[in-house]
């Protein structure tokens, strides 16, 4: 049995690496009565972001990672079953690994295991729900600044999930309160997360449209150490001003930092089929459509027209969202009361990826965002 002394927020980080070190050795109850101790202590998790510290993000390899995440997942639905105590922290831990995963509908279903809880003692447990929901759900973008807000009042500090609100305000067509946030979450941060922050932001000044302001923030975030995601972003903005094989320089740049990011071929993918070099777009059109991002149908599409297979064009068409379809349809003022010709199909191809500005993630509130009632 763990014996734990009166606990002080000097010494809170070493009691969440203890927590951790129990979840490594698979003893959730002892680690759940720790997290229970710190809360009993401070009302709420003082530092949240360390709590599972360094129990499954420190396997780096994916084979190993992969191996790891399951047979941890399956030893935690097996100690749930059998405890019968503390079901919202293993539906935390649950939920962190099925993200980790990918299995994020999985993930989601956990929340009704902690959204009855107490909101101010258990809010950490909600945040990982932050991403999920805005990722899943057409209407949560209120959900996600009311939690958000309420939490930030109390830690202002909180940046990513500063991030996410200003991606909700996004959604709703708050431009300017969604960019002001992602300024506000650079002030409130300490100056080492400053880079990624400025690279969020970019991001989401691509998906506006705002070429220019994006790479500002992006060549901010690369000149301070943000290597990785800032330059599959600079890469895309000079994609979206024609300047394709500087874009494809940032892509390979990328590629050395991060590893299975499809955003990465998703963009190479649509650089080269507009550079007509369409073995090297469909190679690397495949890894995104595998990995899930549809936008990589969009340009797939386009690439299987150009090289005349027919049946490859309708097949990728037909997997593109509906409500993206009719949406561009009624854009282009298409009939309604046909199926569409070949040409009409390409129009409505074109047509998304230039409405969608700098969009090429499959979330659902982006879809809020580029679905908007602007010219094509």
């Amino acid at each position: 049995m763990l014996r734990t002394a009166p606990l002080t927020r000097d010494f809170s980080g070493n009691i969440h690496k203890l927590l951790s070190a129990c979840l490594s050795a698979g003893r959730y109850i002892e680690a759940f009565k720790l997290g229970e101790a710190l809360l009993d202590c401070f009302g709420r998790m003082p530092m949240p972001q360390n709590l599972l510290w360094p129990w499954w993000y420190k396997v780096k390899d994916p084979t190993v990672s992969a191996r790891f995440l399951q047979a941890e997942l399956m030893r935690l639905e097996r100690m749930a079953k059998s405890a019968g105590v503390y079901p919202h922290w293993f539906a935390y831990c649950r939920s962190v690994i099925l993200i980790k995963q990918g299995h994020h509908k999985a993930a989601l279903g956990n929340y009704s295991l902690i959204r009855q809880k107490n909101v101010l003692r258990y809010d950490f447990m909600r945040q990982p729900f932050v991403v999920l929901k805005l990722a899943l759900e057409d209407d949560a973008s209120d959900w996600v600044i009311h939690f958000a807000q309420s939490l930030l009042e109390r830690e202002p500090g909180l940046w990513e999930l500063r991030c996410r609100m200003a991606e909700a305000f996004l959604a709703q067509g708050n431009d300017h309160r969604g960019l002001v946030e992602f300024k506000r979450a650079a002030r409130f941060a300490e100056a080492s997360m400053r880079p990624a922050i400025w690279a969020w932001h970019g991001e989401a000044l691509l998906w506006l449209g705002y070429y220019q302001a994006a790479m500002v923030k992006l060549d901010a975030a690369i000149a301070e150490g943000e290597p990785t995601y800032a330059r599959v972003w600079r890469g895309a903005v000079y994609l979206k001003q024609g300047r394709v094989r500087d874009a494809l320089r940032e892509f390979k740049i990328a590629e050395n930092f991060l590893t299975g990011d499809p955003e990465i071929p998703l963009w190479k993918g649509e650089a080269y089929r507009i550079l007509g070099k369409f073995p090297q777009a469909l190679d690397a059109l495949r890894l995104a459509v595998n990995a899930g991002l549809h936008w990589g149908l969009y340009n797939r599409a386009l690439v299987y027209h150009a090289l005349r297979d027919t049946d490859a064009l309708l097949a990728d068409f037909s997997a593109i969202p509906m409500i993206e379809k009719n949406f561009l349809r009624i854009r282009l003022k298409l009939p309604q009361d046909r199926h569409l010709t070949t040409a009409e199909i390409c129009l409505v191809l074109e047509a998304g990826l230039k409405c969608a500005k700098g969009v090429r993630r499959s979330e659902c509130f982006l879809r809020h965002i580029w679905m908007r009632q602007v010219p094509i």
